[in-house]
């Protein structure tokens, strides 16, 4: 098997990786084509950085520490929220962006209970119901993953990540 390694640094995106080729090729370099590396990132803590360093649900999920189904989904609540600014999304919203996770969303996992995992998220008081299958993340939560998602992001740069990924 191939190995490669790989570090960039661009403004205030780092990304370093040493690892098989095929997993760069298969996993990586789609992520890291996401990213646009013309936006300059102007001040620390910023929403443009937020944007710039956390992009997707599964970044969102690495980020917090995905350790159950329940933190996919508030994962994808944190990226409907936080990430993209939407502040009220449906059921079927929240579904759709946990799906969007394709290296964890497992269908018959997560696909077959995702009311049981949205419902666990509203019974814990991170989500809250404000209409008929709409839904909002609470106050607290909202805290919570800030320090969880940002304040990590900025404490990050020491030059080691908490990211792992099974091959």
């Amino acid at each position: 098997m191939d190995q490669c390694s790989l570090k960039m640094e661009h403004d205030q995106v780092w990304v370093e990786f040493q690892g098989s080729e095929a997993f760069a090729v298969e996993h990586l370099i789609p992520v890291l084509a996401k990213i646009d590396w013309k936006e300059r990132v102007s001040d620390i803590g910023s929403s443009s950085e937020r944007n710039l360093a956390i992009r997707t649900t599964h970044a969102t999920c690495m980020r917090i520490g995905h350790m159950s189904s329940a933190d996919l989904f508030l994962s994808a609540v944190a990226k409907l929220s936080l990430i993209d600014g939407v502040t009220r999304f449906s059921r079927n919203q929240l579904h759709h962006e946990a799906k969007s996770a394709r290296e964890i969303y497992k269908r018959s996992t997560h696909g077959n209970n995702a009311s049981a995992h949205i419902r666990s998220l509203r019974d814990s008081g991170r989500l809250v119901l404000v209409d008929d299958d709409i839904f909002e993340l609470s106050d607290g939560a909202s805290a919570d993953l800030e320090v969880r998602l940002f304040d990590q992001a900025t404490d990050d740069r020491s030059g080691s990540s908490n990211m792992s990924y099974a091959a």
